[in-house]
């Protein structure tokens, strides 16, 4: 069970509510009650309930801080959003400075500050 981006509906957990994911489900087999979580990208999992027939575990999702640097911070833009949120309104693109050739493109943001290493980030799909 993953949690809701809502923050509502779905099965209750502790003091959050979860959906069910059949891109995560799997089906496994124990004669006892060791069970471990499946590690999942962008989820961190917080418990798990065992019935006689079904092991339900419960994953809360991970935070992730978006911010635009160019080459110091642009105020207005960005925030801490939980995994699978939607981020399409936090795009920027810097205005082309004077002494860049007109043909210039710009390219997309990295998530390193040399740009080399890390993830570019040439689309809002690609994020987390």
């Amino acid at each position: 069970m993953i949690e809701n981006l809502s923050g509502q509906d779905g099965t209750k957990y502790g003091n959050k509510y979860y959906t069910e994911d059949t891109k995560y489900t799997q089906d496994a087999n124990s004669n006892n009650d060791n069970w471990s979580a499946k590690e999942i990208k962008g989820v961190t999992n917080v418990g798990k309930e065992i019935t006689v027939q079904q092991h339900t575990s419960f994953y809360d999702r991970n935070e992730y801080k978006l911010e635009f640097y160019n080459p110091s911070k642009i105020g207005g833009k960005g925030g801490t959003f939980k995994y699978g949120a939607d981020i399409s309104t936090q795009s920027f693109e810097p205005s082309r400075p004077s002494s860049v050739d007109s043909n210039y493109t710009f390219g997309g943001w990295f998530t390193t500050s040399t740009g080399e290493g890390g993830t570019q980030l040439i689309s809002r799909e690609n994020h987390a």
